[in-house]
């Protein structure tokens, strides 16, 4: 099992993460408001959506702002490997907002809350593990 081991490098790349992170969820949030709110659209279907453009800008974030220096895999395949993982956060997202606001009947937005806690977490190990962990040598 992989531990990640948290040296000045990772700290400091987890502190830009949650910098970086809070612009991401203002993206989504921001569009999570704008789509139920404002557009009508069902509550699942904005926060998926809403999810996907934080998704994205997260991605131009890792790669212009956070993980700087490391070996890149070819565009492709990088690109892959972050949807793949952001996918598995827009399922987390989804079940975890539906589970909280159906079973425990939390507003939605507390839900998407708590969302954001659980899947920041993952994308972060997730990005950290599989894309973003051989440093360039000069």
């Amino acid at each position: 099992m992989f531990f990640l081991k948290l040296n000045g490098k990772v700290s400091t790349e987890l502190i830009k993460y949650a910098i970086f992170g809070f612009l991401g969820v203002a993206i989504d949030v921001g569009a999570l408001l704008i789509l139920k709110e404002v557009l009508g659209l069902y509550y699942l279907t904005a926060a998926t959506i809403a999810f996907l453009l934080g998704l994205t800008a997260s991605y131009i974030f890792s790669i212009k702002f956070i993980f700087k220096g490391y070996l890149r895999l070819t565009l492709a395949w990088e690109t892959i490997i972050f949807f793949v993982i952001g996918a598995m956060g827009v399922l987390y997202n989804y079940q975890i907002i539906k589970f909280l606001t159906q079973n425990w009947e939390l507003n939605y937005l507390t839900a998407k809350g708590i969302a954001i806690v659980i899947v920041v977490a993952w994308n972060f190990l997730g990005k950290k593990i599989l894309l973003f962990n051989k440093i360039k040598s000069h």
